[in-house]
């Protein structure tokens, strides 16, 4: 694997640094392509990022920058978890801490924050922001985060608010926008990550295309 990997290192850090360098775009639509790829990059960093969208596509910069100083935080974490160095492996022979016997179905899908030796729960939320925030409020600075398995029934995606002018069914606005609305639908959309704009259509991904209207409508791409 470490073979593999060899050859993209060189690439790795001007890689990340273009998409942290995206979510301060003043271009809403570069924005969401830079949060985007972050997404794609870090699988598991999907659902805690997934909630600072909005705040990365507000118009208030000092929302947005809220949000930005959030993903730095957030991704250093998520990269520790997913390798597997926790507190268990970084301590001393002889010494490894024993994590709490909790069962983990209590928290299905939910992020779980740990004191670092891993001997209390500090906090439970339905995001990584959350409970990062709620186990530094309990006095734990480096609190150790994972998610539980499972599927939380909270964790549920935001409605988009509708523009004035846009209509309920997408579908209107698109016909209204293209001179060929069906080739338009049934074309792999770069922006869309090569998916076609009519497979996200009544999905929980449909938003995507709605901000991608947007940006077309505004000038910002084609």
């Amino acid at each position: 694997m470490m073979g593999e990997c060899w050859d993209f290192a060189p690439h790795a850090g001007a890689i990340l640094t273009s998409l942290l360098h995206g979510l301060t775009d003043p271009e809403k639509l570069i924005r969401l392509s830079a949060i985007k790829g972050l997404m794609h990059a870090f699988p598991i960093a999907e659902t805690p990022l997934s909630h600072l969208l909005d705040d990365i596509l507000s118009d208030e910069p000092k929302v947005r920058l809220a949000a930005i100083e959030q993903i730095i935080k957030i991704l250093p974490n998520i990269l520790v978890s997913s390798s597997g160095l926790g507190a268990d492996s970084l301590a001393p022979p002889g010494k490894q801490p024993g994590p709490v016997t909790e069962d983990f179905m209590d928290y299905a899908g939910r992020w779980v924050a740990w004191t670092r030796d891993r001997q209390r729960v500090l906090a439970v939320a339905d995001s990584f922001t959350d409970v990062l925030k709620q186990a530094q409020a309990a006095g734990e600075p480096d609190p150790y985060i994972k998610k539980a398995p499972g599927v939380s029934p909270a964790a549920v995606p935001k409605a988009l608010a509708l523009l004035e002018g846009e209509s309920p069914n997408i579908l209107d606005d698109i016909h209204e926008l293209f001179p060929d609305p069906e080739a338009w639908l049934d074309a792999p959309n770069s922006w869309l990550g090569g998916d076609k704009p009519r497979d996200l259509i009544g999905t929980e991904r449909e938003w995507e295309v709605r901000y991608l209207l947007r940006g077309i409508q505004n000038g910002i791409t084609t």
